[in-house]
């Protein structure tokens, strides 16, 4: 063996006194060693539940889509329901149809349940939710529903009676179309129910609902 190394460091002379000198130094060196060393990084957070709740959130929604009839499909059956016969309590029959394409936006459809709540009805009487829906119905662009919005206001069926108002939704279902709205929009103005009597604009008014197929329009067109 060389001169000088031994195999056993605790043998060696002087040995203890270095450790005890030795340790406080290496003890404090470990201890700034561990408030200095860097933290270790966080995990990310598992999006494995949050993924799951989206998730389930699409399949619920796209359930209740496929559940919910289609729009077109109301239509249909509500066509084939009303027009298959003319027995009033197929008023009754079509209303959930109706219903359903009313709520997605068909104004002739709004027009059509608030039918069934008039007396052309099933007898299911009611003037109030009958003009509501007639309202809507002429908000949606439906003439038809502005002439059944008119003649609610006109007669004070369902709202407060209104000439004024009556004739500003004849004249909108006009424009929009509706010879029956052009008729009672220009009746209006002969019998001065708005105002002084208006031959010329009654007769404008008769002419527009006569070219949009409107029987009464054109009788009074041709006087």
């Amino acid at each position: 063996m060389p001169l000088g190394i031994v195999r056993d460091a605790s043998a060696a002379p002087g040995y203890a006194d270095a450790v005890k000198k030795a340790l406080p130094l290496v003890l404090l060196t470990a201890l700034v060693g561990c408030k200095n060393a860097p933290e270790e990084p966080s995990p990310p957070p598992s999006t494995t539940a949050a993924t799951a709740a989206t998730s389930a959130a699409a399949a619920d929604a796209t359930a209740a889509k496929s559940k919910k009839p289609k729009v077109a499909e109301c239509q249909a059956r509500a066509t084939a329901i009303l027009t298959g016969s003319n027995d009033p309590a197929r008023w009754g029959r079509a209303r959930p149809d109706l219903e359903c394409a009313c709520e997605a936006g068909v104004g002739e459809s709004c027009t059509a349940l608030a039918t069934s709540y008039g007396p052309d009805g099933d007898g299911t009487k009611d003037d109030a939710k009958a003009t509501s829906l007639f309202k809507r119905a002429c908000e949606l662009g439906d003439g038809w529903g502005c002439n059944g919005y008119g003649n609610a206001l006109s007669n004070g069926r369902g709202a407060p009676a209104d000439k004024a108002a009556a004739h500003r939704e004849y004249k909108r279902g006009c424009e929009l179309g509706d010879g029956m709205a052009c008729s009672n929009a220009a009746t209006q103005l002969a019998l001065g129910r708005v105002g002084p009597p208006d031959p010329a604009g009654a007769r404008a008014l008769f002419k527009r609902g006569c070219a949009l197929g409107d029987k009464l329009s054109c009788e009074q067109a041709a006087r």
